[in-house]
């Protein structure tokens, strides 16, 4: 199996996929790669977090979301 790339990897894979504004949906096609390499960096970081909290990653998404909902 594949090793994952760093995250400075993935963040210019996105960067570069997020640039593309190539024709016939390739643009969208590009878009929502990047968004789904995002919500996986996103999940890694919750999972991190998470463990070096020794806390589920429940509680971590509860506690996020409840700091969101206190800032709008």
């Amino acid at each position: 199996m594949a090793r994952v790339p760093s995250r400075d990897v993935l963040d210019t894979a996105i960067a570069w996929l997020r640039a593309n504004t190539g024709p016939e949906g390739e643009r969208e096609k590009c878009h929502a790669v990047a968004n789904y390499l995002e919500a996986l960096e996103y999940e890694d970081m919750l999972r991190r977090e998470a463990r070096s909290a020794s806390v589920p990653v429940r509680r971590l998404r509860a506690k996020l979301a409840q700091m969101r909902r206190s800032q709008a």
